[in-house]
């Protein structure tokens, strides 16, 4: 290729990538057309900040799948409340990262409020087994033990669900209308839940 031919099609190359740069909607614009209920608008935002909003997820939970249901949290919430946001009030990147702080906050603060009531929960269980009881009372309070040791090892989403499950006595149709999810959602955490405690503690508790 001829030396000025080079040069000029290297100029069209750089004059493009200046036009899509110049033409690529800012975050805010982004924003608006989400509350307006654009899919594009949202996955663009989704590809351009949710690495680094991700960044800021595991540094607050220091764990790789907390601060990944953390970004998803954030996303659904960004979506359904893109609305909200006021350009006059900060910048959308600010508007963003502060979603994602208060979602990551929020969920270590439900994680040890579900710890402590985990914890008490295993504390009367085990005040109970220590004093005479029937057969079937002392198999209860075995699988009460067994289950609050299980929950504590599963995956938040699952722990949730099995917890309203087995504590709250709900069927899945009221878990998945509490959580705002699909029911078969629900249905195969529930199933992936309950297998895995299947490996721990033994078909015979459930």
């Amino acid at each position: 290729m001829e030396p000025n031919r080079l040069r000029s099609d290297n100029a069209c190359v750089s004059v493009r990538l200046m036009w899509t740069v110049a033409n690529e909607p800012t975050a805010e614009e982004l924003l608006q057309r989400i509350s307006e209920g654009c899919e594009d608008s949202f996955a663009q935002l989704h590809d351009r900040f949710s690495q680094s909003l991700f960044g800021i997820a595991i540094g607050i939970t220091r764990d790789h799948n907390e601060a990944k249901d953390v970004i998803q949290d954030t996303f659904v919430s960004i979506w359904k409340h893109a609305g909200h946001y006021n350009p006059l009030l900060g910048k959308a990147s600010s508007w963003l990262i502060r979603i994602t702080r208060n979602v990551a906050i929020d969920g270590i603060r439900k994680r040890k409020r579900q710890k402590l009531m985990a914890e008490k929960e295993a504390g009367n269980i085990m005040e109970v087994s220590e004093s005479p009881a029937p057969g079937s009372a002392l198999m209860a309070s075995e699988r009460a033990v067994a289950m609050a040791k299980v929950l504590r090892s599963l995956p938040r989403r699952q722990r949730i669900a099995l917890q309203l499950a087995f504590y709250d006595g709900m069927t899945q149709t009221e878990i998945a209308t509490k959580l705002g999810e699909p029911l078969g959602t629900v249905k195969s955490r529930i199933r992936r839940a309950i297998n895995q405690a299947r490996c721990m503690i033994g078909a015979s508790l459930f």
